[in-house]
C-alpha cells in the first residue's frame, strides 16, 4: 500500500467532521471540528509544499540577478550573485525550506538596501520585491480559511 498523504488527511478530516463532531457537544465538538479543519489545511499544504517553495525560491533568484548591478554594497552584491546562481536540486521540503529561509533573509537585506537608494534601477527592484512578497502571500493562502 502506498498511502497518498493528502487523501489520507482529507479522509480523516471528513470522517471527523461528518461522523464524530455530530456526536459531540460543546468544547469537545469544537475541538474535534478544529482538528478536522487543521487536517484539511495540512493536506492542502502537503500537496503544494515543494512546488510553492521551488517557485518562490526561483522568483527570489530572479530578483537577485536583476538587482546585482544596482546594489552598491559590494558584499551584498557578491552574496546576491552567489545565491542567484544556486538551484533547488534536493526537493525534500526540509531542504527547500532551508534554501527558502536563506533566500528570504537575503531578500530582506536587499530590500533594506534598495530602499536607501535613489534612481530608476532601485525603484524597479523595489517594485519587483513588493510584487514577489504579494505573490508569496497568495501562494500560502489556505483555501478553507475564512479570514
Amino acid at each position: 500500500m502506498r498511502p497518498e498523504v493528502s487523501l489520507v488527511l482529507e479522509e480523516h478530516a471528513k470522517r471527523l467532521a461528518e461522523k464524530i463532531v455530530p456526536q459531540l457537544t460543546g468544547f469537545d465538538a469544537n475541538s474535534v471540528a478544529m482538528i478536522s479543519f487543521m487536517l484539511t489545511m495540512a493536506a492542502e499544504e502537503f500537496e503544494r509544499a515543494a512546488s510553492r517553495r521551488v517557485e518562490e525560491n526561483e522568483a527570489i533568484r530572479v530578483i537577485f540577478r536583476a538587482a546585482a548591478d544596482t546594489v552598491v554594497d559590494p558584499a551584498l552584491a557578491s552574496r546576491l550573485r552567489a545565491l542567484a546562481g544556486t538551484a533547488d536540486k534536493d526537493l525534500r521540503v526540509s531542504r527547500l525550506e532551508i534554501s527558502n529561509n536563506e533566500l528570504r533573509g537575503a531578500l530582506s537585506d536587499l530590500h533594506a538596501h534598495i530602499e536607501s537608494l535613489k534612481g530608476e534601477g532601485a525603484r524597479k527592484i523595489n517594485d519587483m520585491i513588493w510584487s514577489e512578497l504579494r505573490r508569496s502571500v497568495e501562494r500560502r493562502r489556505v483555501a478553507l480559511a475564512n479570514f
